[in-house]
């Protein structure tokens, strides 16, 4: 890929504020930064997300993580990806701390949060600023200044502001959010109630069974192509219609007694 494509100028900023990035809420939103933009540190992923009703765009292994904890959450209402800052209110921050600027190419660049989390409150709809980062990034002293300057923005704002490390979303709950979200890009079929119900009757049924073994039961009986039930278990389980301690090594694997239904189905 063209290395221009990555280089900071003027004019790229320009265009990217003339087609309104950073801009809006829910399904409307533009993140500043998108997958095709930036080089990324591991896997970029474009992830649709139910509730925001577009796709996410997470520049990292760890961002995604991050992400689909905040998703799983019930009070999140909305996640903005890639947040733009105003400029010259961080570059009067960085003059203000006596640090330099983030630069690339000889401009001052863009500075963004990577996750920007609206959730709710009993005070209504609060805004939660993360910035995540590998816990490396953390003893690095030009990393440290960097993010004294978003901090500080933050701060004027009045919003919470805090730091996600790669250690503390690497885990099995992850792991199983990634497996269970990954079905929300399919659009739902007009035969899913159908096995929605054939499965929470099974999971009466078939208890000492693993969830893998009593889908595939629910595919032949219905005759459905392999793997179908289990793409709506995993469907099921994003909608919390299904519920399972997330920090199982393999859910799949797991006897279906370990599940439980939260609601009619």
């Amino acid at each position: 890929m063209a290395r221009g494509r990555y280089t900071w100028t003027e004019q790229r900023i320009a265009r990217f504020k003339r087609e309104g990035r950073g801009i809006g809420t829910g399904a409307t939103y533009i993140p500043w930064l998108k997958v095709s933009d930036v080089p990324s540190l591991g896997r970029s992923r474009r992830v649709f997300w139910s509730t925001s009703g577009r796709k996410h765009h997470l520049l990292s292994d760890i961002e995604f993580y991050a992400f689909l904890r905040k998703c799983y959450d019930d009070a999140t209402l909305d996640i903005r990806e890639q947040f733009p800052l105003p400029r010259d209110e961080t570059l009067k921050i960085a003059e203000q701390i006596g640090v330099r600027h983030p630069r690339a190419n000889g401009i001052n660049i863009v500075m963004t949060t990577d996750l920007l989390v609206t959730q709710t409150s009993t005070y209504g709809p609060v805004d939660l600023a993360y910035a995540v980062k590998q816990d490396a990034d953390l003893r690095d002293k030009r990393t440290l200044e960097k993010l004294e300057i978003e901090r500080l923005f933050w701060e004027s704002r009045s919003t919470r502001w805090n730091i996600i490390v790669e250690s503390s979303v690497h885990d099995n709950v992850s792991f199983n959010l990634e497996w269970m979200f990954d079905c929300q890009r399919d659009p739902e079929t007009e035969d899913e109630p159908t096995i929605r119900e054939a499965l929470v009757e099974a999971l009466d049924d078939l208890k000492s069974f693993p969830l893998r073994a009593v889908c595939s039961v629910i595919d032949s009986r219905l005759g459905l192509r392999a793997g179908r039930t289990l793409r709506v278990a995993r469907r099921m389980l994003s909608e919390k219609k299904l519920r399972v301690d997330l920090r199982a090594r393999s859910l799949q694997d797991l006897p279906v007694s370990n599940f439980a239904v939260a609601e009619a189905i």
